[in-house]
């Protein structure tokens, strides 16, 4: 299968165990699509798919036994446990592939449950950075893993989150302002009678209740992925649930606490193999304005503007150096929560003059109408144009008042074609001779 070890002891010391299992998951998608692929020498069997199932479970457990623990263990049972505490008919599945150990191997406890909110700007990496995180902890990744660091494995990582919400370990919703508790934890619906008229409530699990369910079954870590987790009302979609998701409140942890829900008046509690990973655009609400039982509960990480991702030059355009004077500007005129991200101008968007141009035009300046509310001064501002006449990205005329009797205001609008020197004015660089000779020539006609 492509692994140089000479045994599972090997693989599950060097922390591929990640890898083997999802090996032998493909190897089963492989079957189901076409029952001619072999990839395995195995003993005939009348039915080869269910064969590898039986491999891969049997690999699981190993794993699980491997690090003193059970699948139907709960994390309180798990502590303290050893392999040889494992089971006899569990640990004689390692017969035949297991080398003779004179001591147990030390037991690696449940990872302590995360609930983390990744909050910033626009275009700050947000939504690379919850992938990241989220494989992270599907996978028990260390931080600084290649997979999640390395720049040339960004399609890994991508592919390796894809599959996680293929197999709804990671499951994705997004927040918004109608989203209620009956969306996230459990609702009713009503549903026909088949005997006749009418209908009956029907207890329905939301989002939260589903994935905790499956964690609860099964001992592989899950995330929940919140995208804009500001912009629900928080303490009416968590509900009682506010208090469930401390980490020492999780089932099996030292404070571990149940509530009966409200619908189907069953007992719940949160597993701690589930974990939560929130994103928030702090442009679009103040992080300040976060309810405080959900900052109490999660951890807040910061993802800020980087200019130093950046090149220095492109094209003769100083990127990081405009990317700076912008927000620092954004930051005097309104705060710093909506500046600018890098990201804007990584890759496609920054690839070459045109593309910057572009990325002004289309997202940058738009962006700014909005945080301005369409104050064109403050705009101008911004983008270092010389006020009530721009010149560099932006067009300003005066309208004379059609009835005589006020003051000249100013209109203003994008150039279809900025400034030879746009950017060289944007950060407050004189501009050569020849620029002012356009302006002139501009002015005049």
């Amino acid at each position: 299968m492509g692994f140089r070890e000479s045994d599972l002891d090997e693989v599950h010391a060097l922390g591929r165990w990640p890898e083997l299992s999802y090996k032998i998951d493909q190897m089963m998608r492989d079957w189901r699509s076409d029952e001619k692929v072999a990839r395995m020498i195995a003993p005939r069997a009348e039915d080869p798919s269910r064969q590898i199932s039986s491999i891969h479970a049997a690999i699981r457990l190993y794993g699980y036994f491997s690090d003193g623990r059970h699948p139907s263990y709960t994390a309180r049972e798990t502590r303290g446990r050893s392999v040889e505490a494992a089971p006899a008919s569990a640990r004689a599945l390692g017969d035949g592939t297991r080398r003779a150990r004179t001591a147990p191997r030390p037991v690696r406890s449940l990872p302590s449950p995360e609930n983390l909110v990744l909050y910033g700007p626009p275009g700050t990496g947000k939504t690379h950075a919850t992938m990241a995180e989220s494989v992270r902890l599907c996978l028990g990744l260390q931080s600084d893993d290649a997979l999640l660091t390395d720049e040339t494995r960004r399609d890994a990582l991508r592919a390796e989150y894809a599959r996680l919400r293929a197999e709804k370990q990671i499951v994705f919703v997004t927040f918004h302002q109608n989203f209620a508790y009956e969306d996230f934890i459990e609702g009713r619906e009503p549903r026909p009678l088949k005997d006749g008229p009418g209908f009956e409530l029907v207890t329905r699990p939301g989002v939260f209740l589903n994935i905790a369910r499956r964690a609860s079954e099964n001992d592989d870590a899950h995330v929940l992925v919140i995208d804009e987790i500001n912009r629900a009302n928080i303490s009416k979609v968590f509900g009682e649930l506010i208090t469930l998701i401390e980490p020492d409140k999780r089932n099996g942890m030292p404070n571990a606490l149940s509530l009966r829900l409200p619908y189907s008046r069953r007992e719940f509690s949160v597993p701690a193999n589930l974990h939560i990973v929130g994103t928030m655009n702090t442009a679009d609400r103040s992080i300040a304005q976060i309810d405080t039982a959900l900052r109490r509960r999660f951890v807040f990480r910061e993802l800020a503007p980087a200019p130093e991702r950046l090149p220095e030059m492109v094209d003769g355009v100083p990127l990081r150096r405009v990317l700076t004077a912008i927000n620092d500007r954004i930051e005097y005129l309104i705060d710093r929560e909506h500046r600018i991200g890098h990201a804007f101008f990584l890759g496609e968007g920054g690839k070459n003059a045109d593309a910057i141009r572009a990325t002004m035009r289309d997202k940058v300046i738009p962006l700014l109408q909005e945080y301005f509310f369409d104050d064109w001064s403050r705009i101008a501002a911004v983008l270092g144009e010389v006020q009530t006449q721009g010149g560099s990205f932006l067009r300003c005329r005066m309208l004379a008042d059609p009835l005589g009797r006020g003051d000249p205001r100013e209109s203003w609008s994008v150039l279809p074609v900025f400034h030879p020197d746009a950017f060289a004015r944007l950060i407050g660089k004189a501009v050569s001779a020849e620029a002012e000779a356009l302006d002139d020539l501009a002015a005049s006609a």
